[in-house]
C-alpha cells in the first residue's frame, strides 16, 4: 500500500469459541482485522474480559490500533402467536391491526 494512503475500510472480526485464543486473536489482527467485535450474548464476563486484554496486547505487540466492539443485546420482542387468525364475517381479511380492510 502507498504510504500516501489512508485505509478507510474497517474489517471485524468476531470473536467465538473458534477464534477465542490469543494465538487466534493475534492472527486475525495480522491478517488486517482492525476491529474486533466481542458478542455479550455468549460467555461470561470473565471470559469476555479475557478477550478483550488478549485483544489489547495483541495489539500493542503488533503495534496495530485495534478498536474492540462490545455488541450488547437488545429487547427481545417476541409478537404473540394468534390462537387463530382473525376473519371479518365470512371471508379472511388484514384484521392484525388497524380493523379490517375489506370493503363493507
Amino acid at each position: 500500500m502507498d504510504a500516501g494512503l489512508i485505509r478507510r475500510t474497517k474489517i471485524v472480526a468476531t470473536l467465538g469459541p473458534a477464534t477465542g485464543t490469543p494465538e487466534r486473536i493475534a492472527g486475525l489482527i495480522a491478517a488486517g482485522a482492525n476491529v474486533i467485535r466481542v458478542n455479550a450474548s455468549h460467555g461470561t464476563p470473565e471470559l469476555r474480559a479475557g478477550w478483550i486484554a488478549a485483544v489489547r496486547q495483541a495489539a500493542q505487540a503488533a503495534d496495530q490500533a485495534v478498536a474492540v466492539l462490545v455488541d450488547l443485546q437488545g429487547p427481545r420482542i417476541r409478537p404473540p402467536t394468534p390462537i387463530s387468525p382473525p376473519t371479518c364475517g365470512s371471508a379472511p381479511a388484514s384484521c392484525w391491526t388497524t380493523g379490517c380492510s375489506r370493503s363493507r
